[in-house]
C-alpha cells in the first residue's frame, strides 16, 4: 500500500455503510502520523463523484445562520407536549454568534442571528448563495426515528418552544430542521455548505446499503462540498477553526486543502495529567506531570 501512495498528495475515499462515520483523516500509528497529516483527505459519497462533478455555475456571497434564540415564538402550550421533548434543552451558543458575523464579514454575505436565524428563512433563501454557513445545535437520535433523513437535523430558532409547548410558531415553525427536508431543496449553485454543529457527519446505512443524513441530504439538494464534524463541537473551537478556514478560503484555496491546513493550525493544547503516557498525554502539543503518586480516588476524568 505504501508503494501506491508515493508521491500521492490527494486522497479521496468512498467508505459504504456505517464505515462512513469513521474519521479517516484521523487514522495512522499515532497521533503524529494520521493521514491527514500526509494527504488531503476527502471523503466522496460514491467513486462516480469524481467523474461526475456538478456542472452549475456557482451563486456568489454566503448565507450564514449563528446563535439562533431557540426559545423564539409563542410560548402557549399544547397539551401532550411532555412527549416531545425527550428530556431536551438546548443552550445558547454564544460563540456561534461571533462565528457567524466572522464568516459574513470575511465573505459578504449575509448574516441571520437570534430569533431571525428561521428555518423558513433559510429554506427560501439558501439556494440563492454560492456558500451556506450554519453554526447551531445538530444531533443524530439514534434512538427514536427509524428513517435516518428525519434523525439527522439541525436545530434552529424556536426549536426548544416548540419541544416544550408542541406548538409550531407562525414564524419559527418547528425550528428543527431535518435531513429530509434539505434534500427537497434546490442548491445546485452552493459550491459549500459548512455544517458548524455537532453530530452533523454521521449517517445511518439503509436497506440499499447507502448511508443517508446531512451530508448525503445536501449532497442530494446539489452542494458540491460539505464540511461536517462526526463529534459534539466546541463553540470556541469551531469559531477558530472556521476564522482560519475561511481566511485560507479567501487566499485562493481549495475547499479540502484549506480545511485540512486550518486544522493543522489548530489551538495549542497544554495537559496536566499524573500518569507518564496517557492518552491525553500523548494527544496535547505539550504536558506538565503532577508525578502526585497512585490514585486513591477519582473526583472526575477528562475534564475540560
Amino acid at each position: 500500500m505504501e508503494d501506491l501512495l508515493a508521491g500521492v498528495r490527494a486522497l479521496y475515499i468512498a467508505p459504504e455503510e456505517l464505515l462512513r462515520n469513521i474519521p479517516y483523516g484521523l487514522l495512522g500509528p499515532d497521533g503524529a502520523h494520521t493521514l491527514d497529516k500526509r494527504f488531503t483527505v476527502t471523503e466522496l459519497i460514491c467513486g462516480r463523484d469524481i467523474l461526475f462533478a456538478t456542472t452549475a455555475a456557482p451563486q456568489d456571497g454566503a448565507f450564514v445562520v449563528g446563535d439562533p434564540d431557540y426559545r423564539a415564538g409563542s410560548r402557549d402550550r399544547f397539551p401532550g407536549a411532555d412527549t416531545l421533548r425527550h428530556g431536551q434543552s438546548l443552550q445558547p451558543l454564544p460563540f456561534s454568534g461571533l462565528e457567524a458575523r466572522m464568516v459574513a464579514r470575511c465573505t459578504g454575505g449575509r448574516c441571520l442571528t437570534g430569533d431571525r436565524a428561521t428555518k423558513q428563512e433559510l429554506l427560501r433563501q439558501a439556494g440563492r448563495y454560492g456558500i451556506l454557513h450554519i453554526a447551531a445545535h445538530g444531533d443524530f437520535d439514534q434512538t427514536g426515528e427509524s428513517n435516518a433523513l428525519f434523525s439527522a437535523r439541525i436545530y434552529l430558532a424556536g426549536a426548544q418552544t416548540f419541544l416544550d409547548t408542541g406548538r409550531e410558531d407562525e414564524r419559527c415553525g418547528n425550528g428543527i430542521l431535518t435531513a429530509d427536508e434539505i434534500s427537497r431543496m434546490d442548491l445546485h449553485g452552493t459550491g459549500l455548505a459548512v455544517l458548524s454543529a455537532c453530530f452533523t457527519g454521521m449517517g445511518e446505512a439503509n436497506t440499499a446499503g447507502s448511508v443517508q443524513g446531512l451530508v448525503s441530504a445536501f449532497a442530494a439538494a446539489g452542494v458540491g462540498y460539505v464540511v461536517t464534524s462526526l463529534w459534539e463541537a466546541d463553540d470556541f473551537a469551531a469559531a477558530e477553526l472556521m476564522r482560519r478556514f475561511y481566511r485560507l478560503l479567501q487566499q485562493g484555496r481549495p475547499v479540502p486543502d484549506a480545511l485540512r491546513e486550518a486544522k493543522a493550525r489548530g489551538i495549542r493544547t497544554l495537559a496536566i495529567v499524573n500518569v507518564m503516557g496517557s492518552s491525553i498525554a500523548r494527544e496535547a502539543d505539550h504536558v506538565f506531570y503532577t508525578l502526585a503518586g497512585p490514585e486513591i480516588a477519582v473526583a472526575t476524568t477528562k475534564a475540560y
